[in-house]
């Protein structure tokens, strides 16, 4: 092989290797990097590690600390700084963090990372959108940090599970609770702004309709297995919830595949639920402060009301 061959097939073995960073989710070994690559580019792990440096040198690739128990360098196509930003989203998609504790976290995986880059990594994400600053929950005294606008479920929820837990050794239940909070208008009914006088003349309808809605023959009949799969997931995403305690709607569609269901379908299946008396919805009580998109991600019964949560039925 002549010495115009060797780069010719160095260069393309160059773009392989890029490619295979831009397909991992996160900075990989050179090693796992090897792995993953097709049989004709297997090439001895010392040239597959010179080449990344290459790609790194190049400005065209990342190099990483070790991670864990390995003391390997990792590799990734993506900046230090993508990295922190993809590592902060993940911490806070599930429930508002302190940036302190979101900080801890992330730079015990990102170790090397410039500390004078902590507090313009959070401000350039804050103007962005890509996080936003939150009230602390209840008990709290620092702001928190949310992959969403502020969601008053999950303030709500968190109030009352302090609640179970502070009543828990009276053997008061969290499906107690739920039910007594039901009993409560600005629970079980919708409550409008004070703003809005002429909502406030209208008296307001329960969060779940002790009717069941219209059959439509137009539809697809129901799947009883979504059924099934939903029940399912709520006591898989939230363990409270077997006795009662809320889940958010957009966190079970999330948890659950529907890579082949359609939103209608799942909104149908939820509603279906609620009128068979299986679970309770509960209701935003201002949509009309939402953003198309954020009421588009909620269930809806087509009638103007949109559901933020959801809970079992004893």
């Amino acid at each position: 092989m002549s010495i115009t061959e060797s780069v010719a097939v160095d260069r393309e073995l160059l773009e392989v290797l890029l490619k295979a960073l831009d397909k991992a989710q996160e900075p990989v070994t050179a090693e796992k990097v090897r792995q993953g690559l097709p049989s004709p580019y297997k090439r001895p792990l010392k040239i597959i590690v010179e080449q990344l440096i290459e790609l790194v040198q190049g400005g065209r690739a990342f190099q990483f600390g070790p991670s864990g128990r390995s003391k390997q360098p990792r590799f990734w196509s993506r900046s230090e700084a993508r990295y922190a930003e993809q590592l902060i989203l993940g911490l806070v998609a599930n429930a508002p963090m302190k940036w302190s504790d979101v900080e801890k976290k992330v730079k015990s995986a990102l170790k090397g990372f410039p500390a004078k880059r902590w507090s313009e990594l959070k401000k350039e994400m804050l103007e962005s959108g890509k996080l936003f600053e939150v009230p602390p929950l209840l008990g709290g005294r620092a702001a928190l940090l949310s992959s969403e606008p502020m969601n008053l479920s999950v303030y709500v929820q968190d109030a009352l599970t302090k609640c179970a837990k502070h009543l828990s050794k009276y053997n008061v239940t969290m499906e107690q609770i739920h039910q007594a909070a039901l009993t409560i208008p600005a629970f079980g009914e919708a409550s409008p702004p004070a703003s809005h006088t002429a909502a406030m003349a209208t008296p307001a309808t329960p969060a779940v309709d002790d009717s069941p809605s219209p059959v439509d023959d137009s539809l697809p009949a129901l799947d009883e297995s979504l059924l099934a799969r939903i029940l399912e997931r709520m006591v898989d995403i939230h363990p409270g919830a077997i006795n009662g305690a809320l889940v958010r709607l957009r966190e079970l569609r999330r948890a659950l595949d529907f890579q082949n269901i359609e939103k209608s379908a799942f909104d149908r299946a939820v509603l279906h639920l609620a009128d068979a008396g299986r679970v309770a919805l509960h209701r935003h009580d201002y949509p009309a402060g939402l953003t198309e998109q954020d009421r588009a991600e909620l269930v809806t019964n087509g009638n103007g009301d949109y559901f933020v949560g959801i809970a079992l039925r004893s």
